[in-house]
Protein backbone atom coordinates (compact mmCIF):
# COMPACT_ATOMS: atom_id res chain seq x y z
CA UNK A 1 0.00 0.00 0.00
CA UNK A 2 1.32 3.41 -1.54
CA UNK A 3 0.83 6.25 1.30
CA UNK A 4 -0.35 9.45 -0.46
CA UNK A 5 2.59 12.49 -0.44
CA UNK A 6 1.90 15.00 1.90
CA UNK A 7 2.09 18.61 0.26
CA UNK A 8 4.49 20.78 2.08
CA UNK A 9 3.29 24.34 2.89
CA UNK A 10 0.00 25.64 4.33
CA UNK A 11 -2.63 24.03 2.58
CA UNK A 12 -4.97 26.73 0.53
CA UNK A 13 -8.29 28.33 1.39
CA UNK A 14 -11.33 28.21 -0.79
CA UNK A 15 -10.81 32.04 -0.94
CA UNK A 16 -7.49 32.12 -1.89
CA UNK A 17 -8.25 31.47 -5.68
CA UNK A 18 -9.98 33.36 -8.41
CA UNK A 19 -11.93 30.94 -10.61
CA UNK A 20 -10.65 31.92 -14.27
CA UNK A 21 -13.87 33.78 -15.60
CA UNK A 22 -13.59 35.98 -12.89
CA UNK A 23 -9.98 36.26 -13.75
CA UNK A 24 -10.52 36.99 -17.24
CA UNK A 25 -13.62 39.45 -16.55
CA UNK A 26 -11.58 41.63 -14.13
CA UNK A 27 -8.86 41.67 -17.50
CA UNK A 28 -11.25 42.53 -20.06
CA UNK A 29 -12.69 45.13 -17.21
CA UNK A 30 -9.29 47.00 -16.10
CA UNK A 31 -8.22 47.20 -19.91
CA UNK A 32 -11.97 48.61 -21.13
CA UNK A 33 -11.27 51.00 -18.17
CA UNK A 34 -7.66 52.04 -18.67
CA UNK A 35 -9.11 52.54 -22.95
CA UNK A 36 -11.14 55.02 -21.58
CA UNK A 37 -9.01 56.49 -18.77
CA UNK A 38 -6.67 57.05 -21.70
CA UNK A 39 -9.47 58.51 -24.23
CA UNK A 40 -9.92 61.42 -21.52
CA UNK A 41 -13.18 59.98 -19.72
CA UNK A 42 -13.74 60.85 -16.13
CA UNK A 43 -13.68 57.70 -13.87
CA UNK A 44 -17.26 57.26 -13.54
CA UNK A 45 -17.91 57.33 -17.47
CA UNK A 46 -14.99 54.94 -17.72
CA UNK A 47 -16.33 52.35 -15.23
CA UNK A 48 -19.63 52.66 -17.25
CA UNK A 49 -17.72 51.90 -20.61
CA UNK A 50 -16.08 49.09 -18.80
CA UNK A 51 -19.04 47.35 -17.79
CA UNK A 52 -20.77 47.87 -21.10
CA UNK A 53 -18.03 46.72 -22.79
CA UNK A 54 -17.46 43.41 -21.01
CA UNK A 55 -21.28 42.89 -21.42
CA UNK A 56 -21.24 43.13 -25.08
CA UNK A 57 -17.91 41.12 -25.13
CA UNK A 58 -18.78 38.22 -23.17
CA UNK A 59 -23.04 38.50 -22.59
CA UNK A 60 -22.70 35.56 -20.12
CA UNK A 61 -20.61 36.82 -17.73
CA UNK A 62 -22.32 38.94 -15.10
CA UNK A 63 -21.17 42.55 -14.38
CA UNK A 64 -22.39 45.84 -13.65
CA UNK A 65 -20.73 49.22 -12.57
CA UNK A 66 -20.38 48.21 -8.72
CA UNK A 67 -18.59 45.01 -10.19
CA UNK A 68 -16.11 46.95 -11.98
CA UNK A 69 -15.50 49.44 -9.18
CA UNK A 70 -14.96 45.98 -6.79
CA UNK A 71 -12.63 45.02 -9.67
CA UNK A 72 -10.62 48.10 -9.87
CA UNK A 73 -10.29 48.22 -5.62
CA UNK A 74 -9.29 44.37 -5.47
CA UNK A 75 -6.61 44.70 -8.20
CA UNK A 76 -5.09 48.18 -8.34
CA UNK A 77 -6.12 49.55 -4.70
CA UNK A 78 -4.84 53.39 -4.10
CA UNK A 79 -2.17 52.51 -1.48
CA UNK A 80 -0.67 49.84 -3.77
CA UNK A 81 2.90 50.90 -5.96
CA UNK A 82 2.32 48.30 -8.47
CA UNK A 83 -0.80 47.48 -10.53
CA UNK A 84 -2.17 44.32 -12.40
CA UNK A 85 -2.26 45.93 -16.17
CA UNK A 86 -3.94 44.55 -19.10
CA UNK A 87 -3.61 45.72 -22.88
CA UNK A 88 -5.65 44.67 -26.14
CA UNK A 89 -3.68 42.98 -28.91
CA UNK A 90 -5.02 41.46 -32.01
CA UNK A 91 -4.36 38.24 -33.63
CA UNK A 92 -2.47 38.10 -36.73
CA UNK A 93 -4.31 35.72 -39.51
CA UNK A 94 -1.57 32.71 -38.40
CA UNK A 95 -2.92 33.42 -34.61
CA UNK A 96 -7.03 32.73 -35.56
CA UNK A 97 -6.02 29.85 -37.96
CA UNK A 98 -4.24 28.28 -34.80
CA UNK A 99 -7.03 29.00 -32.17
CA UNK A 100 -9.84 28.40 -34.53
CA UNK A 101 -8.29 25.13 -34.84
CA UNK A 102 -7.39 24.98 -31.06
CA UNK A 103 -11.61 25.41 -30.71
CA UNK A 104 -12.16 22.96 -33.05
CA UNK A 105 -9.60 20.07 -31.47
CA UNK A 106 -11.40 20.95 -27.99
CA UNK A 107 -15.23 20.30 -29.60
CA UNK A 108 -13.98 17.37 -30.70
CA UNK A 109 -12.62 16.60 -26.88
CA UNK A 110 -15.94 17.51 -25.44
CA UNK A 111 -18.39 14.97 -27.62
CA UNK A 112 -15.63 12.15 -26.34
CA UNK A 113 -14.94 12.92 -23.03
CA UNK A 114 -17.75 15.42 -21.82
CA UNK A 115 -15.33 18.01 -21.38
CA UNK A 116 -16.79 21.85 -21.40
CA UNK A 117 -15.33 24.51 -22.80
Amino acid sequence: MEMEKKKRGRPRKAGDTVQLWQFVRAGVAMCAYDEARGSGEKHSAAVRHAAQFVKQLHPEMPISTTEVKRILAAWRPRSSHTIFRFERSSLGAEDRIMHRLLREQLAMLKGKKGLNL
